[in-house]
């Protein structure tokens, strides 16, 4: 019953969205190898505490100048190694204990702090507001809205009528032309997915799923069950206005084995960066909605963006830059690797900030999005694809859908001449109402008034539908992936973001851009597939989680 309750909320939005339009892992100080002047105790009590960093790297350096006067001979004779293992185990016994004092370090206390100082910066930018500035808030991006969609439909506002009739038989043609072969035909030479790529999507999707969870605590478990409970959470916002969708932020915990050989080997590379992830809400309230629905294409980078969308992912960057900047100075990390992640609205702002922090040299960006809204110019869709990866599942009509596509969606419908279609129906239920009544109808002549009735009023209202149709603008971001039912289960490859060009006026535009009826059930049916295992399942259980 939750399920089902679940789903009908999520078709609304999804409905509406079509309607309207459519991110230490080590913290971890990195090992610093200053030279520091040993200091004297002062006391006792400090002559019983642990050594010092600097006082386990020195010995660690002279055993290094011990190694270093052996000849190289010596060193692979059994007298040469054994002489390096003992002055290793003397090394290590005048550290005193120095796993422990490494991890109580890296682990403990320092971590803890740094941690806490990040949510502390991450919380310093929030933005306190009143119900009636929310109000205000909201009635301020409706009033943009409403001001984009007469902008974007102006050239269907002389569509005199839209026949319920139409949109049915348009889309039984539709079902008819983008069939599963004409689907394999349009990808037979793009590139296919491979299983590694595939699971690592789908944990990428739990994430994005994650993400609409009511409450941090819903969040922090989920994180919990996540890669083995290596992520914490910095910070977490589940509720979602005009341009500032609801996100969540988490840096990857340090290992303690990695942690130790980076202490003891501070030149190892690894040990110098720090993992962070930004995940990204898509539309679950009337704030997002309306960050969807400011649908005209605005100036960005050279190129054109989503307005709405557009400003929620410079919110993200202006939310969340110095928060990382505090990561990276406090942590004493060379760079940080970050992956923003999202679904639909939550994907577009991802997008849209992957962009922004990618000139900055100190962090290495790259962001993968599922149902990603028609978001950048064609321009800037190519350049991002070393950076930023798209997932369509089928027929979702989100990547689809902009201003533009909407409008030719529409226009089509309202030009499609299905009164042929219509009178086959209409006497086939002639014939069936007259084989179940006591009289006989005389069916011919109510076809032929039905007939005269479409030539006066309907047929030439579709020749007076103007026959042009623009040119999109705006296209899904970066490398996409297609996962298509091709009519055995599915296929995914990666397809040119141009292929996304139109609306497909399917039965399943809509599940196909939710995630457990779309996205999830394309990997799990692929995978399956291409394993040949019916019980196959991901390890990371999206339905388990409390959405």
């Amino acid at each position: 019953m939750r399920e089902g309750r679940q789903r009908m909320r999520l078709s609304r939005l999804a409905v509406a969205m079509l309607l309207l339009m459519m991110i230490l892992a080590v913290c971890g100080e990195e090992a610093q190898t200053v030279d520091t002047p040993p200091q004297e105790c002062q006391n006792d009590e400090d002559a019983n505490q642990p050594p010092k960093k600097d006082n386990i790297l020195g010995a660690m350096k002279k055993w290094f100048d011990d190694v270093g006067r052996l000849g190289d001979n010596q060193i692979i004779e059994p007298g040469g190694v054994l002489s390096i293992a003992q002055s290793l185990v003397k090394m290590m016994s005048s550290s005193s204990t120095l796993d422990q004092t490494t991890s109580s370090i890296s682990v403990g206390n320092d971590i803890a702090e740094l941690l806490e100082k990040a949510r502390l910066v991450a919380r310093s930018s929030d933005i306190s507001r009143t119900f009636q500035e929310e109000m205000e808030l909201l009635f301020k991006y409706a009033t943009k809205m409403m001001e984009s969609m007469k902008e974007s439909f102006q050239h269907v506002f002389h569509v005199e009528k839209f026949h319920p009739m139409a949109l049915w038989y348009f889309l039984e043609k539709e079902d008819e032309r983008k069939n599963p072969s004409w689907k394999r035909r349009q990808h037979r030479y793009h590139k296919p997915l491979n299983v590694d790529t595939v699971r690592n999507l789908h944990d990428f999707l739990y994430l994005s799923h994650l993400s609409y969870a009511n409450s941090q605590e819903e969040i922090i478990a989920g994180l919990d069950s996540f890669q083995n409970n290596t992520w914490d959470l910095i910070y977490c916002k589940t509720e979602g206005l005009p341009s500032e969708p609801g996100h969540f932020l988490a840096v990857r915990k340090v290992d303690e084995s990695s942690k130790l050989e980076e202490k003891f080997w501070p030149w190892n590379k690894q040990g110098s960066v720090m993992d962070v992830l930004l995940v990204v809400r898509g539309t679950k309230e009337l704030g997002d909605l309306l960050s969807d629905g400011i649908l005209e294409p605005s100036n960005f980078r050279g190129g054109k963006a989503h307005a709405g969308i557009m400003a929620a992912g410079r919110y993200l960057v202006e939310k969340h830059n110095q928060t990382l900047v505090h990561l990276l100075e406090e942590s004493g990390k060379k760079k940080i690797h970050l992956t923003l992640v999202g679904h639909s609205l939550g994907a577009g702002a991802a997008a849209i900030a992957a962009m922004e922090w990618y000139d900055q040299p100190d962090i290495q960006v790259k962001a993968v999005g599922f149902g990603c809204p028609a978001l950048m110019s064609l321009d800037l869709s190519h350049s991002t694809q070393d950076y930023i990866t798209t997932v369509v599942a089928d027929a979702d009509v989100v990547p689809r859908s902009s201003g533009i596509t909407i409008a030719n969606m529409i226009l089509d419908i309202a030009s499609y001449d299905w009164t042929h279609k219509g009178l086959l129906d209409l006497e086939n239920l002639l014939v069936f109402v007259n084989s179940t009544v006591p009289f006989d109808i005389p069916v011919q002549q109510l076809l032929k008034k039905a007939n005269e009735t479409m030539d006066n009023n309907d047929r030439p209202y579709f020749r007076k539908v103007t026959k042009e149709r623009m040119t999109p603008i705006l296209f899904p971001p970066g490398s996409c992936i297609h996962l298509f039912r091709d009519g055995f289960s599915y296929t995914g490859t990666y397809t040119p973001c141009e292929f996304f060009n139109e609306v497909e006026v399917t039965r399943t535009l809509i599940d196909d851009h939710l995630i457990p009826p779309g996205y999830h059930r394309a990997f799990l049916h692929w995978m399956r597939d291409r394993l040949d295992d019916l019980n196959f399942d991901f390890s990371h259980d999206i339905m388990a989680l409390p959405i």
